[in-house]
């Protein structure tokens, strides 16, 4: 790939990969990678982000975990993967799967490697822990977060449903709104009232 005549670098070459994922021309931007490699120039870490994130896009997470773990297994690669937002991504993976246990054996595996997760981590393992049903580890999940985000207390609040504590949930969202420190948005704030009503209507708790 060559624009008006300059060589192009690893930065040029990810511009137009995220442009490609933007638009879903995921095997286009992996053909770019394999184009990049043959003329010596190596990908890193945010190429290998922006074709696992396509491949989120794409709705496909199992992919997206092989593309991970293959470069892991890499020795040319695997430093790379050494990454806070690379795991993140495999874990969110994990999640869509349904696979906490995946999800908690990456963040085991992050920090033997000496990769410290972050809030978007733990939101992306207590995700994993929703979709599997295990309501009440995604609770111990939470509670190890500092400060938590309006996205991170949506989810607390979603767990809470899903263990039948809805007068908790409604708690939750009270002391959000007055806090307004790091409080839930609008569209959280009705994803909440949604979740509350829709998981008392079906456990048919009436509050």
């Amino acid at each position: 790939m060559k624009v008006a005549g300059i060589e192009t670098d690893v930065v040029a070459y990810n511009t137009v990969i995220k442009a490609l994922c933007l638009k879903n021309s995921w095997f286009e931007a992996k053909e770019l990678v394999a184009e990049m490699e043959s003329r010596g120039i190596n990908p890193n870490s945010k190429t290998y982000g922006l074709l696992m994130n396509g491949l989120l896009r794409l709705n496909k997470p199992g992919p997206c975990l092989t593309l991970f773990e293959s470069a892991c297994a890499d020795q040319r690669t695997a430093s790379l993967m050494e990454n806070v937002q690379l795991y993140t991504t495999a874990i969110t993976a994990s999640a869509t799967l349904g696979d906490y246990e995946r999800a908690f054996e990456l963040v085991s595996r992050m920090s033997f490697a000496g990769v410290k997760p972050n809030i978007k981590t733990l939101t992306a393992l207590m995700g994993s822990c929703i979709s599997a049903g295990k309501f009440d580890t995604a609770m111990d999940v939470y509670d190890k977060i500092p400060n938590p985000d309006g996205y991170a207390q949506t989810l607390a609040i979603r767990a809470k449903c899903g263990m039948g504590l809805f007068e908790e949930a409604l708690n939750s969202v009270s002391i959000s709104i007055k806090s307004g420190e790091n409080s839930l948005s609008g569209k959280q704030l009705m994803q909440s009232y949604n979740c509350i009503i829709g998981a008392a209507l079906e456990q048919e708790e009436f509050l």
